[in-house]
């Protein structure tokens, strides 16, 4: 029999791997406005923040900040947009 801590560490990484996946297919809604999904970088703001094309905001850690550039696609926690405001913009590169 698998001792608990190895059980909770085995379900821990099964959960996460299901929301990756689940990403790349799709976008999973969550609570607060946001959606876990895949999208291209248009901009970043701050020190933190990635901007999609759609005026979506995600923050990220300041190695993914770093390594992320225009024009990369990046799976996170997307905070969506005001609908009245929303606009495509054109790609920037």
């Amino acid at each position: 029999m698998m001792p608990l801590r190895q059980a909770r560490s085995r379900l821990r990484t099964t959960i996460i791997l299901l929301v990756v996946l689940l990403a790349e297919a799709a976008c999973v809604p969550l609570p607060g406005g946001r959606e876990l999904s895949r999208k291209t970088v248009w901009g970043k703001e701050g020190e933190a923040t990635l901007v999609a094309d759609d005026g979506s905001r995600c923050e990220v850690g300041s190695r993914q900040f770093e390594r992320t550039k225009l024009g990369d696609e990046a799976v996170c926690a997307w905070k969506l947009p005001d609908s009245r405001t929303t606009r495509r913009n054109p790609a920037p590169w």
